[in-house]
């Protein structure tokens, strides 16, 4: 008797195969969409790896051309500036706006107080020679 009862809960042959089907579809759907998100992550990877050379051409491009110039002596004068404040006599820096901060740091650029005072000193000083000879 429970034979019978449990042969009514399966279902046919027929019912089996179409189960089967539906499992078998069930699972190549699973496989392809596994593949569809492996090829989505791969060109995803592919785009920030491209992104990242493109970056670092940009970046030796750079070094490069910043080489050429410090082997030919070009950034002098820039480094100068930027490092120490300094420049070559008869050079002068066209900066923007300044702003609180800039003013102290343009301050520091120019010569110190005590150097002016001796220079107009100095020139008060070949006035008077010149009217006295």
């Amino acid at each position: 008797m429970s034979y019978r009862r449990l042969r009514g809960l399966l279902p046919d042959r027929s019912g089996v195969m179409l189960l089967a089907i539906a499992l078998t579809a069930a699972l190549a759907l699973l496989g392809f969409g596994n593949l569809v998100i492996s090829k989505s992550e791969a060109l995803a990877h592919q785009y920030r790896v491209r992104q990242q050379l493109e970056t670092l051409q940009e970046q030796n491009r750079l070094l490069v051309a910043a080489l050429e110039q410090a082997q030919h002596g070009q950034n002098i004068v820039p480094r100068a500036w930027q490092y120490y404040h300094r420049l070559p006599p008869g050079l002068t820096v066209i900066e923007g706006e300044s702003t609180a901060g800039d003013a102290s740091s343009q301050q520091a650029d120019g010569p110190p107080v005590w150097v002016q005072l001796l220079e107009q000193i100095r020139q008060s000083l070949t006035k008077l020679q010149i009217g006295v000879e």
